[in-house]
């Protein structure tokens, strides 16, 4: 392997592990994920919140994490907590641009 490889050459799978994320709030800028059927890791590059209006409660902020992958003409996504409108109780992760993301993985460096 050249010493010019990006940090997601060297990063093993942990869907095998069982290393799921379920909760974005848990994840901080630097991290690598998979979600969906990808096979490259993405970087969370940036954090935010976002205000989630709630029939039957208090409104509520929501996490998000805006990922994007390490290579030429990547796509980048924003992911966040998905939560029920009527209670506000968190139901999964959502992507924005995809829809609901079924598991999140954490891409975990590769040991030598």
């Amino acid at each position: 392997m050249s010493t010019n490889a990006t940090n997601s050459e060297n990063c093993t799978d942990s869907r095998t592990a069982g290393e799921a994320i379920t909760n974005i709030r848990d994840l901080r800028r630097g991290d690598q994920v998979l979600f969906g059927d990808r096979s490259k890791p993405v970087t969370v590059v940036d954090l935010g919140t976002r205000e989630f209006p709630v029939v039957n409660g208090e409104d509520q902020f929501i996490h998000l994490v805006k990922v994007h992958g390490d290579w030429a003409n990547a796509k980048t996504y924003i992911l966040g907590a998905q939560r029920s409108v009527w209670t506000g109780e968190a139901e999964g992760i959502i992507c924005e641009q995809t829809g609901p993301v079924q598991a999140l993985w954490r891409a975990s460096e590769a040991t030598a």
